[in-house]
């Protein structure tokens, strides 16, 4: 309302109140439920509303479809109820007009428009600003009456730099945080960054001063001649800009610094990687050492306990023959004493086979000689008992001879043999 008290827009344009209301209400709706991403991101996402509008003004047909849902979806959200039915349509084609011309891609055609009717009608500096509407029947007058309405909302879309810098940097930082969300969204999507969307790179002082230079007060300017009363806000925008290139620059010096002490800090910290680098290499050699040791250590371990089990052996060797050298001792000794007593049992033997024959024959003797005279039964036995006894004297004698013998090869054999051994 002050914008276009300020300009004395009305006094020029003559807008009637069914204009006026559609004007005021289209900048008021122009961006509800934005989702906060561009239309040009949308496309490029393939995103539900792109795919709804056919690509064409699709945040700005939304706004208007979620508008006028919201207004038959319930009466006391319906603005219109005191209104026939023909001041209704009226009034919505205007609102939808109006707002499709918040998209930027009719920036060129609004600021063509304008600036035709500027020379045509050689306005300057508010002179000659009536003749636009002059000569005009009513379809046409209402017509261009609408393309100003379009140029003034359109105006009043891009107007955050004609406005006192304190409160034109907050909006700013706002706008711009909502490019750098979408920026970081398309290089999550892998979809190419949008203009000014680039958190890393963008400037916004530099983005500031271009989209000043290049979209603000070019339209200003011209819609300042055709409309005089206007003339501060384009001085708020010169002053902006000047403001916006001591931003850049400062956030140039701090962005150079922090790449500086980035680059100090990359620097650092590569050092620090190098000597953690080396660190570890220096713990991994020590750890490989240890490992050495400690196989030398088990090697060596290993190597005694090899030389004991050895020397173990050795020694089980040396029991075992000492063994075994005492039980062939035992076995020699053994078969020594069996020896012998094998002999003392023959002796036994041949002396009590003698004993019988001896015997016998005495028997055959006494029978034979028992019819012989008593008186030479005293010299007989004598004899007998001589014989007897020279036989067993001789028999004894030959019989003793024998053992003995025999008993002394015995003990030189066995002598020989432990000598051998």
């Amino acid at each position: 309302m002050m914008f276009f008290q300020k300009g004395k827009i009305n006094e020029i344009l003559k807008l009637d109140k069914y204009s006026l209301l559609s004007l005021f209400l289209s900048c008021m709706i122009h961006d509800y439920k934005h989702p906060g991403y561009t239309n040009n991101f949308l496309i490029n996402s393939n995103d539900d509303l792109a795919i709804m509008y056919n690509d064409k003004s699709v945040l700005e047909n939304f706004h208007l479809a979620k508008t006028f849902e919201l207004i038959n979806s319930n009466e006391k959200f319906n603005i219109f109820k005191d209104f026939n039915k023909n001041e209704i349509n009226v009034m919505r084609k205007k609102i939808i007009n109006c707002v499709l011309a918040t998209d930027m891609v009719h920036h060129t055609r609004l600021f063509s428009f304008l600036n035709i009717n500027i020379q045509k009608f050689e306005i300057f500096e508010g002179k000659n600003n009536n003749k636009i509407f002059e000569n005009l029947n009513e379809i046409n007058l209402m017509e261009k009456k609408q393309f100003f309405m379009e140029i003034f909302i359109h105006c009043a879309d891009i107007s955050n730099p004609t406005k006192p810098f304190e409160i034109y940097k907050i909006w700013a930082k706002k706008v711009m945080n909502e490019f750098y969300n979408q920026g970081d969204r398309e290089k999550k999507m892998k979809l190419p960054i949008s203009f000014l969307c680039d958190r890393e790179k963008t400037n916004l002082g530099k983005g500031q001063v271009g989209f000043i230079e290049g979209v603000v007060l070019p339209f200003y300017k011209s819609l300042v001649t055709v409309f005089p009363g206007l003339g501060e806000m384009v001085e708020n925008c010169q002053r902006n800009k000047k403001e916006m290139m001591k931003m850049a620059e400062e956030e140039e010096r701090e962005k150079n610094n922090n790449n500086e002490e980035n680059n100090n800090n990359k620097e650092e910290n590569n050092n620090n990687n190098n000597e953690d680098n080396n660190n570890n290499n220096n713990k991994e050699d020590n750890n490989n050492n240890n490992n050495n040791n400690n196989n030398n250590n088990n090697n060596n371990e290993d190597n005694n306990n090899n030389n004991e089990n050895e020397e173990n052996n050795n020694n089980n060797k040396k029991d075992d023959d000492n063994n075994n050298i005492n039980d062939d001792d035992d076995v020699d000794k053994e078969l020594k004493i069996n020896v012998i007593d094998m002999k003392e049992m023959e002796f036994d033997d041949d002396k009590n086979e003698n004993n019988n024959e001896n015997e016998i024959e005495l028997e055959k003797e006494k029978n034979g000689n028992e019819d012989i005279n008593n008186d030479n039964n005293a010299f007989n036995s004598i004899n007998v008992d001589d014989n007897y006894s020279e036989d067993n004297n001789n028999n004894n004698n030959d019989n003793n001879i024998n053992i003995i013998t025999e008993f002394d090869d015995d003990n030189n054999n066995n002598n020989n043999n432990n000598n051998l051994k």
